[in-house]
Formats: C-alpha cells, sequence, structure tokens
C-alpha cells in the first residue's frame, strides 16, 4: 500500500481543465495509459495473496489508496454535468467505471493499438453517447 500510495503522490496525473468534456477525458486516459497503467494492472493483479490475506479486493484497495477521494473520471464528469454537457442522472458507477474497463481489456489482452484513437473511438461511441446531453452531442456533431 505504501509502495502505491509512493506511486501516486510522486507521480501525479493531470486533471485537465478544457471546458470540454470530450478533450478533457481522452487526454486524462491516454495520459493515465501512457504513464503507468500496465504496470498498476500487473501489479493489482498479482496481488491475489495479499487479497486473500487481508480479506480485500482490487476496488478495496483502490478505495484504501484514494482515501475517500473522488476517481478523476467521476471528477471529469460531475465538473462537465456543471457545465451542461453531461446528464448528472446518467452518471452511475457502472457508467463511470467504463474508462477503467476499457484500460483493463487493452492492458489484460497487449492488444497492439494507437491508444489516443482507441480511447477517442471509446469516448465517442460507448461512454459520450450514454452520459452527454443531446445539446453537446450535436456541438460535436455527433
Amino acid at each position: 500500500m505504501a509502495a502505491f500510495k509512493h506511486h501516486i503522490e510522486t507521480r501525479p496525473l493531470t486533471i485537465p481543465d478544457e471546458s470540454d468534456v470530450r478533450s478533457e477525458l481522452i487526454s486524462y486516459i491516454v495520459e493515465l495509459y501512457e504513464r503507468d497503467f500496465r504496470l498498476v494492472l500487473m501489479m493489482w493483479t498479482q496481488m491475489d495473496e495479499y487479497y486473500r490475506e487481508e480479506n480485500s479486493s482490487p476496488a478495496r484497495f483502490r478505495e484504501s489508496l484514494l482515501g475517500g477521494q473522488a476517481s478523476a473520471v467521476r471528477f471529469l464528469l460531475e465538473r462537465a454535468a456543471r457545465r451542461g454537457e453531461v446528464d448528472p442522472d446518467k452518471l452511475t458507477g457502472m457508467v463511470m467505471a467504463i474508462p477503467g474497463a476499457f484500460l483493463a481489456y487493452i492492458s489484460a489482452t497487449q492488444a497492439p493499438i494507437g491508444i489516443r484513437a482507441a480511447v477517442e473511438e471509446v469516448i465517442d461511441t460507448i461512454l459520450l453517447p450514454l452520459v452527454a446531453t443531446k445539446k453537446y452531442l450535436r456541438s460535436l456533431g455527433m
């Protein structure tokens, strides 16, 4: 736990503020992936014995790391809701888990991809159609 906390504290990610949820999500997720997502995922999956001994799980471990702070994706989507780009009623835990699930899938399968194009596709075809307001989608030409 201490090693993960140190890693997060010494290599913080940028939470973009571009006044556009699409751009912000793409920037954040690409940075997260490029910085160290594969390393973190590998370490989490190798911690099976820790989870058993501590009666824990990856979700509980993540919650302990964040110390009650909202995830960056939640922060970005909630900020977008305040700007009117996203419907706050559609921001369920499952929907907000989509970017992380996508990165876990890519990392687990080690699929050779252009990460920016893949993130754009997931944001444009899955996440935004689920949460964005019609007005915001029209502004993007969707």
